[in-house]
């Protein structure tokens, strides 16, 4: 009787297995994909949303050249290393790199040229590039040079927007033309009034080499943030966030360019809201020592400016600094002739807000800072602390380098005591506090506000803590 169960059970199971194997076995199944293609999309859509046309090959990207303010969607990685020659995309709609990877790009600038109110998101670039060029094939200029575009800019409409969001670069960049430079772009232009760039979740990953007579600015990400002169200066209409540079930058330069050269973590030159930033690339900088004698058109020696977050904020072109919080500053910085170097900021000319800022690192230069090396204009400081060792071959501020008798004094700063005094005349202020090495995890002893995390482990900005998941 048993024997006859398992008997019935058996033959049951085949007629159902059976039963579910109906019509062309060869045609695929199709998953429920949901369609709707947002910023947050974190898996390869395995079928073309409406409205978007598909990318499959080196070809397809055709489909952008000649319909540049469509929606296309990559769907599968692609491989560059056979392909000879790319001209760069001009670009004014929205491109969705569903998370796939363009892999082996080594053309001498960036896979787009330029983009103007441009959508780009969710993409990979894996670069080699051995060297840069700012020149087209048809001899005109490129405004920049980056890898993912040359120039991210706006139209002169008041409401025009570029977003560029869910973006990593990664490999190795030995960029040896004389022009700003930054992975994600060479130069970002906003245009008209209220017209904005904005970007967010940025991984760079590569490595920088730049190793020919002179630079303009260079950035791990961006190189030269410049307002279009027709926008209104005052409006900042850049905002950069939730950005990363884990990639080291190493410049070895026999001269500073005409204004003087330029180098951040994040960005090289420019203005703009700038938070939620965090640099943990080395940067080394083997540069001439400025020559007084060899003024620019500003009135100033060539010379090189070095910060780790920002080499210098508010450029002599358009553009208003506006802000700088929440920024963090985890990659040394190591030159003996670079004449401003700061954990977060190497020098600025026009005035701004910075508040919520960190330095982890060791900082050396001519005139070395920890959260500034100097500048025309200095930040009233907020709720900043700087643990690294600084070491100026000419002078040396815990906080601030050169700072003006005038100047705002720092508000709730924090510095470990190693020798250097709070700025780099001697001085003293009422809310600048010297700590030492066992209180740096004690939340009685430093007090910096809602955007810090302090336990056992130590102090970080819950930002920091955010952008360790990108």
């Amino acid at each position: 009787m048993k024997k006859n169960f398992y008997l019935f059970l058996s033959l049951l199971f085949v007629i159902v297995a059976f039963s579910g194997c109906t019509g062309d076995i060869s045609e695929p199944i199709q998953d429920n994909v949901d369609n709707n293609i947002t910023e947050e999309t974190t898996l390869h859509n395995e079928t073309v949303p409406e409205g978007y046309i598909g990318i499959y090959t080196v070809e397809d990207f055709d489909y952008l050249r000649n319909s540049s303010t469509g929606q296309y969607i990559l769907m599968n990685d692609i491989d560059m290393s056979n392909i000879d020659d790319w001209d760069g995309i001009n670009f004014q709609g929205t491109f969705d790199g569903n998370n796939y990877e363009i892999q082996n790009y080594h053309f001498e600038n960036g896979f787009f040229d330029t983009t103007t109110n441009a959508v780009i998101s969710n993409i990979t670039i894996s670069a080699n590039i051995s060297k840069t060029t700012y020149v087209r094939d048809d001899g005109t200029w490129t405004n920049g040079v980056g890898v993912l575009a040359n120039c991210i800019t706006t139209s002169y409409s008041e409401s025009a927007l570029s977003k560029i969001t869910n973006i990593k670069i990664k490999g190795e960049i030995h960029h040896t033309c004389g022009t700003e430079f930054g992975t994600i772009a060479g130069v970002v232009e906003p245009g008209c009034k209220t017209a904005t760039v904005t970007m967010s979740n940025i991984v760079n990953e590569a490595k920088i080499y730049y190793d020919e007579k002179g630079c303009d600015s260079v950035g791990g990400v961006i190189g030269g943030v410049y307002q279009q002169s027709s926008s209104n200066e005052y409006f900042p209409a850049f905002d950069l966030f939730n950005t990363v540079n884990k990639g080291d930058i190493y410049v070895k330069s026999e001269v500073a360019y005409n204004d003087g050269s330029i180098i951040g973590g994040i960005l090289g030159c420019g203005y703009g809201n700038i938070s939620s930033c965090d640099n943990y690339g080395q940067i080394n900088v083997d540069c001439p020592i400025a020559k007084d004698n060899e003024d620019n058109d500003a009135g100033y020696g060539k010379f090189f400016i070095c910060g780790g977050i920002i080499g210098q904020t508010g450029p002599y072109r358009n553009g208003y600094p506006a802000s700088i919080n929440s920024c963090a500053n985890y990659g040394s910085i190591i030159s003996d002739n670079c004449e401003y170097t700061g954990g977060i900021i190497g020098y600025t000319v026009k005035d701004y807000d910075l508040s919520d800022c960190g330095n982890f690192a060791s900082i050396s230069g001519v005139k070395a800072g920890g959260i500034q090396g100097g500048g025309r204009y200095l930040a009233p400081l907020y709720n900043c602390i700087n643990t690294g060792s600084i070491t100026g071959t000419n002078q040396s501020g815990a906080i601030i380098c050169d700072f003006f008798s005038n100047a705002p004094e720092p508000q709730n700063c924090y510095y470990l005591n190693n020798g250097v005094n709070c700025v780099g005349v001697k001085a003293a202020f009422p809310n600048v506090y010297s700590i030492e090495e066992n209180q740096l995890a004690d939340s009685s002893v430093i007090n910096l506000g809602d955007s810090w995390s302090i336990d056992s482990n130590g102090i970080k900005l819950k930002s920091t803590i955010e952008n360790s998941k990108l």
